[in-house]
């Protein structure tokens, strides 16, 4: 059954992505066992006696103690240890959430947090971003800058339908920081987030894997805002060793929360699914944990001085490309200016690479051949595909398109689920994000990826003189 849930080619893309390209634009800094062994004396040791044996299903109470201290608010029986966040996501919806229930995501977002719901047989809205233009400030010019409206969140809840006699349960579900705009709530921000989820008796349900990543201050007010479940009851924080740690191999994840029922549910799923996760996986992440804030420290100036390295670069070749700076997490987006669309259109006919597909529902339905179409008869969303071809066939760089995040809910028909009418969806949400694509820069070796992109616009820019 939930193999059938979880849509095999994103796991195929991912193991092409890490054996067959040399570097690319993706926002993580890997450890490997021998980095994390050699953070302590005897680390190497408690790896080598740790027990193969079956370990507790809510994660060892070691991993739950060091992870309860990074919260405000809670103790280690509110915190429930997972196979990933992703098993997290999919026990969430799955315990807690019925069909019916109303979801609201913020989106563009990891496939999980919305496919989930949708699976479960939730009603799914979207809750898109807005380009703002925030003010200017003593040290800083004024910038545009993604936004996720509150106002437009409380629009959404009070468009959330209901079912005929049903106690429908409704969650809000966020990613923050926020993957791929690199958005994050400010403090104030949070807060008034959390009230608009009272007043509606709402779930929080917050996606914080890169929690620690916050750079940008809006005003010297600012400041990193709390995990949701130190300030709201029904408030849900989902953690992982996998991004902000670069542990991905380690599928360990967590949710931690101070609501019961949520727990209770949760605990009690989990059986049906991975039940506990593998003992060496523990050790390991105890080890990093408990060396937390030199791993961040190390990790954040990375992210930061990548960041600063994109901000200079983007501001020399400001004649081919515009970006929206992250204020949170290691990843923007970037965009081609409309007055460089020609000279991508030239180099891409050089290059060789067969015409675009056209068949795609965010493409047009034109058959004309690539030597006929100009940038009048082909859609932005096309050419930053063409652009992203060139950077993989050119430079060996994977940059991702947006148009690879499109908002396709699927949904297995199974019982009276067939009788629940499909979530009403514009197809217009997806319209805007494939103008752009996605900038991750946790890599130690992004310079060479960026030195990739500098060539590559050198050849664009020629077409422009």
């Amino acid at each position: 059954y939930f193999k059938r849930i979880l849509p095999k080619i994103g796991f195929l893309f991912m193991a092409w992505m890490t054996h067959y390209l040399p570097f690319y634009f993706m926002p993580r800094i890997n450890l490997s066992v021998g980095d994390v062994l050699k953070l302590e004396h005897g680390g190497l040791s408690s790896l080598q006696h740790v027990s193969l044996g079956r370990t507790h299903s809510s994660g060892s109470a070691e991993v739950r103690r060091i992870l309860a201290t990074t919260y405000l608010k809670l103790n280690s029986e509110q915190i429930l240890i997972h196979s990933g966040s992703g098993e997290a996501i999919l026990n969430f919806a799955q315990s807690v959430m019925n069909m019916g229930d109303q979801v609201i995501v913020q989106w563009p977002c990891y496939q999980s947090l919305y496919q989930c719901f949708i699976q479960r047989g939730c009603i799914v809205q979207l809750w898109t971003p807005t380009l703002v233009e925030h003010p200017a400030t003593e040290n800083k010019r004024s910038r545009k800058m993604w936004s996720f409206e509150l106002e437009t969140l409380k629009k959404l809840l009070k468009m959330v339908p209901r079912l005929s006699g049903s106690q429908s349960i409704t969650s809000v579900v966020i990613n923050d920081p926020h993957n791929p705009t690199g958005f994050g709530f400010s403090r104030e921000q949070m807060f008034d987030l959390v009230d608009i989820c009272k007043l509606h008796d709402a779930y929080l349900f917050s996606d914080e894997v890169y929690r620690e990543l916050y750079f940008d201050k809006l005003n010297e007010s600012d400041s990193q805002p709390p995990a949701v479940c130190d300030i709201y009851e029904k408030g849900i924080s989902v953690g992982s060793m996998s991004k902000q740690f670069g542990m991905g191999g380690l599928r360990l994840g967590w949710i931690a929360t101070s609501n019961t029922h949520v727990l209770n549910a949760m605990k009690l799923f989990k059986d049906y699914l991975s039940y506990s996760v593998s003992a060496p996986s523990e050790i390991l992440a105890i080890i990093t944990l408990r060396h937390r804030l030199s791993i961040m420290k190390s990790n954040t100036r990375i992210i930061k001085d990548n960041l600063q390295k994109a901000t200079n670069f983007f501001a020399a070749n400001q004649d081919i490309f515009s970006f929206v700076p992250a204020r949170a997490g290691p990843l923007f987006l970037a965009t081609i200016n409309p007055t460089a669309h020609d000279a991508v259109l030239a180099v891409y006919r050089k290059s060789g690479l067969k015409e675009p597909n056209d068949t795609s529902p965010h493409r047009s339905a034109s058959t004309q051949s690539l030597s006929s179409l100009t940038t009048q008869t082909i859609t932005a969303p096309i050419l930053i595909d063409m652009f992203c071809d060139l950077c993989l066939s050119k430079e060996g760089l994977l940059v991702v398109p947006m148009s690879t995040m499109k908002f396709i809910p699927t949904r297995i028909p199974r019982g009276s689920f067939n009788s629940l009418s499909a979530p009403n969806i514009p197809v217009d949400k997806n319209a805007w994000i494939q103008d752009w694509f996605r900038v991750g820069v946790g890599r130690k070796n992004w310079s060479e990826a960026l030195a990739a992109l500098g060539r590559l616009a050198s050849e664009i820019r020629k077409q422009l003189d």
